[in-house]
């Protein structure tokens, strides 16, 4: 106990720091079923550990028969449940401070529990079964759930490495950030590494300011760090030569040429998964609010989240007055409605008269969980002529490729 207090000391300020905080921003409260996500989570979403474990417990229950509650039941129940109940009431009642990794350290307790039913039990087999645990739980988190191979990758290191490999045999491209400069910078100056870039960050071009952008710009290539996936399709557009691609826990690299060769197997941004394509032109008259719904059975095509779902439309505007119309994107279980988003014309096209084109671009598991995505998931994509102007539309497209099934790995279930 007095070793416990030294070498402790070095992080009592670290504490003073982190109780001055009142929560994290960027965590949700947690729900009913936040103690067994939590389960999930610690047993990296796998039955290896969990049946050890239930084996370890079947064992003691027939050995012992009648299981008797002694002092080091109650203290390991204690600490294991302690920080859970803190933790949770605070997180419901003041601002979320619960992430599943502040909970790891109570994950021993709950295994002294389960053994301590166990009056007394002999040396040799309590090796057994730690080294059972150990082999069970470091298969499930390495074979299983990759950690390493993903944690490797640092989110903003893998981008400025790669960056500065491909601006080195190629000599120049447009170098666009959605993350904090100084993170850019951190990694520059500890690899030795210099190039200029973009940081878009916090403040996200509109459709309409980035398609003029591209338009203009006479670089050949372009180089996109976790842009929005509707960005990412505008610069595909103009750039269809996807030199490379990369992604993991938190990130989307993607590196786009308009005269390299593709050295991938597709010269777009993902593996399409389908197409669907309504060419016809309709137009609306002055009055007219609601087009044609181009419909897919989206469940019955994809089984989870990952996917990017790309939904397109050209537009022209017949009138003299400024659009006001939205490209909708719903997905619908049945008849209820899932999700609902949409893109606006004024965000997306200018007022002149020629065939313009808007897009909605999202990966699904921002929008609902791959848990959800039954057969009977539909998604509807139409034009919602809001101003109810004089506008002609056609080719309503839906694209799905495959997206980033890593983006949330160190946290989800991929």
């Amino acid at each position: 106990n007095v070793l416990i207090a030294v070498f402790y000391v070095p992080s009592v300020y670290l504490t003073i720091e982190q109780m001055s905080y009142d929560g994290i921003d960027y965590l949700a409260k947690p729900k009913a079923t936040y103690f067994f996500e939590y389960l999930q989570y610690i047993f990296h979403y796998s039955l290896a550990p969990v049946v050890v474990l239930l084996l370890g417990l079947g064992y003691v229950i027939i050995k012992e028969k009648k299981l008797a509650v002694n002092k080091y039941t109650l203290i390991s129940l204690v600490w294991f449940v302690l920080p859970f109940v803190i933790g949770f009431i605070y997180s419901v009642i003041e601002r979320p401070v619960m992430p599943f990794r502040s909970l790891i350290f109570s994950l021993p307790f709950l295994i002294l529990f389960l053994f301590s039913f166990y009056r007394k039990m002999e040396t040799k087999l309590a090796i057994v079964f730690s080294v059972l645990i150990i082999v069970a739980n470091t298969y499930s988190l390495v074979a299983q759930r990759n950690h390493f191979q993903i944690f490797k990758k640092g989110i903003v290191k893998t981008a400025v490495i790669k960056t500065d490999a491909f601006l080195k045999k190629h000599g120049e491209a447009y170098v666009i950030y959605n993350t904090h400069p100084f993170n850019i910078e951190f990694y520059q100056k500890a690899n030795d590494i210099n190039f200029e870039y973009i940081s878009v960050y916090n403040d996200i071009p509109s459709p309409k300011n980035f398609k003029g952008w591209l338009n203009k710009t006479k670089q050949k290539h372009i180089i996109a760090f976790n842009l929005p996936p509707h960005l990412n399709t505008m610069i595909e557009e103009k750039f269809s030569k996807l030199q490379e691609r990369d992604y993991g826990f938190n990130f989307n690299y993607y590196c786009f040429s308009k005269t390299l060769k593709s050295s991938l197997n597709n010269n777009v941004i993902a593996d399409i998964i389908l197409k669907e394509n309504n060419s016809s032109e309709t137009t609306f008259k002055e009055g007219e609010e609601w087009g044609p719904i181009l419909n897919y059975p989206l469940g019955k095509v994809i089984s989870n989240g990952f996917e990017l779902v790309e939904a397109k439309v050209e537009v022209l505007n017949l009138d003299s007055n400024s659009l006001d119309g939205l490209l909708v994107f719903e997905l619908k279980k049945g008849e209820e409605v899932l999700a609902w988003r949409a893109s606006e014309t004024k965000d997306c096209i200018t007022d002149i008269s020629e065939w313009q084109s808007m897009n909605f671009s999202v990966q699904l598991n921002e929008l609902i969980k791959k848990s959800q995505l039954s057969e009977d998931i539909s998604l509807n994509v139409y034009f919602w002529n809001r101003g109810k102007h004089n506008v002609a539309i056609k080719d309503v497209s839906i694209k799905i490729k495959k997206g980033n099934h890593l983006i949330y790995s160190l946290l989800e279930d991929f």
